[in-house]
């Protein structure tokens, strides 16, 4: 199965980016044999200073005499050697041997020092490849040793000390990286533009949205050959997005949060839904009828959430089981109350969409993330006898995304018609995005409900996360640029009037 890429990996780019790598190692090697060039020079430029500092000095003019006089006394000694050893000195037999064979030793001595460095470095490559093994297992016994100290923490009720230590400790470790990355970047400022993208990206890699140097920023907004993928993030994106609910309760997305107000919204444009009834129940309360769905007035996900093929058949959705009487699904009902699975005892129904009418297979769910009129990702979904996932792109290809990796199955995939429909809604709605869920009944969609926040949505990889991040930030910018070309949302705008949200704004 395929990961989700950026167009950044391409293989023509790889290929360039381990050149420029060879280029800086080979820069780096060319400055360091200039500055020991210029050490030298330095050197020799010391020496012949103090030689010409000596030579001019008044002592050394005065010991002319002396020198000389020495060099009188090495001649002569010279004359005398040779008078009395010829004109090379000679060695004698016995002398000759004794020297060639303290040689020879010296050669062996030489050669097992050798050997025994060459084991040494042997020695130390292994003892280094057992080092980096020990640390691996090192981390994984810290992350151990870290999980039971936190364990124990909070069993003392010390967990708001060690957290506030951890927090400490974990800022200054970051710091650190965080300045060295910094620095590493800062060397490379005034370099050639292609060896500046190379480490620039590296180092983004490494840094948090708020942690990139303002240098970094201005380089890419003038050099077109610098990318900041590495910035964006669904999950920074999702975060900030839930910071400004606080701040302003009106985010449009979350205004059709609610299942009523997604029907009330969805009616607007035509599209299929399921009946759903109009009255709560009580547990006690729900009406034994066939063909419907029962599930909490406020809740999310698959939890409580029970198909009703007959009252002889019920479906556990969050269990993948089959209960056989109505006395027995009543059970399970209080059961989710008391485990707190559902918080409140207000239920309601809704009609059941099958995928089969004939085999009461109950319909996958098809999950379209949608980003103001783009489809990125598609989550295609089974739900019986277990549940199982399959992640599609737009262009029909399936897709590994970090989710749901152990529970995956050869989907069915969409139609591009399909798309169109859930990229239709989407465009509907003024906000960045929205996940627009659907139940596949034989080749026709029925809107499920709409999902402004998906469950676990930091569990994607980084490589899912920053593609979807991209959509994101593109979708902002399309929706900033139809608001100004007074693109209205003329159904948003109606949906908000006929439920009186208007008036929050």
């Amino acid at each position: 199965m395929k990961e989700l890429k950026n167009s950044s990996s391409k293989p023509e780019t790889q290929t360039e980016d381990r050149l420029l790598d060879k280029l800086i190692k080979q820069e780096a090697e060319l400055q360091k044999l200039q500055k020991e060039k210029r050490q030298l020079q330095k050197q020799k430029d010391l020496v012949e200073k103090n030689y010409k500092t000596i030579t001019k000095s008044p002592y050394y003019k005065y010991s002319w005499p002396l020198r000389k006089s020495i060099n009188v006394i090495k001649g002569t000694w010279h004359s005398v050697q040779t008078a009395i050893y010829g004109s090379k000195y000679k060695l004698t037999t016995e002398e000759n041997q004794k020297l060639k064979a303290k040689t020879k030793k010296l050669q062996k001595e030489l050669f097992v020092a050798k050997e025994k460095l060459k084991k040494s470095k042997d020695i130390l490559e292994q003892q280094q490849k057992r080092e980096t093994e020990l640390l691996l297992k090192l981390e994984e016994i810290d992350r151990e040793a870290l999980l039971e100290k936190v364990k124990a923490a909070n069993e003392k009720g010390e967990i708001i000390e060690f957290l506030d230590s951890m927090v400490e400790n974990r800022s200054i470790h970051d710091a650190k990286y965080c300045e060295s990355l910094k620095q590493a970047a800062k060397l490379f400022i005034n370099k050639d533009d292609d060896l500046k993208r190379l480490v620039y990206e590296k180092v983004l890699t490494g840094l948090k949205i708020e942690e990139i140097p303002e240098f970094i920023i201005r380089s890419a907004e003038t050099a077109d050959s610098l990318s900041l993928h590495e910035v964006a993030s669904f999950r920074a994106s999702l975060s900030m997005r839930a910071r400004q609910r606080q701040l302003d309760r009106f985010v449009p997305e979350w205004m059709l949060d609610n299942k009523v107000d997604a029907y009330s919204f969805i009616d607007q444009l035509g599209v299929r839904r399921p009946w759903v009834s109009i009255e709560t129940y009580t547990f006690k309360e729900i009406p034994p009828k066939e063909k419907i769905v029962i599930k909490p007035f406020d809740g999310a996900g698959s939890r409580g959430v029970y198909l009703v093929h007959s009252p002889t058949h019920i479906q556990d959705v969050k269990r993948s089981e089959i209960i056989q009487s109505w006395d027995e699904l009543q059970a399970y009902l209080k059961a989710d109350l008391a485990s707190g699975w559902v918080e409140k005892d207000e239920w309601i129904t809704e009609e059941l969409v099958l995928e089969s009418e004939t085999e009461k297979t109950a319909a996958r769910d098809l999950k379209f993330y949608c980003f103001y009129g783009k489809v990125a990702l598609i989550l295609e979904i089974i739900r019986f006898p277990e549940v199982k996932y399959c992640w599609w792109t737009a262009a029909g290809e399936q897709v590994a995304t970090g989710k749901y990796e152990d529970d995956r199955f050869e989907g069915n995939g969409v139609t591009e018609a399909q798309i169109q429909i859930a990229e239709k809604i989407s465009a509907e709605i003024p906000a960045p995005f929205m996940r627009i869920d659907f139940l596949k009944s034989g080749d026709e969609l029925v809107f499920g409900e709409f999902t402004p926040k998906p469950g676990h949505y930091d569990h994607f990889d980084n490589n899912t996360d920053r593609l979807l991040g991209e959509y994101f930030l593109e979708a902002e910018g399309r929706l900033v640029k139809d608001l100004l070309l007074e693109n209205k949302f003329t159904h948003f705008i109606s949906f908000l009037e006929q439920s009186r949200k208007i008036e929050k704004l």
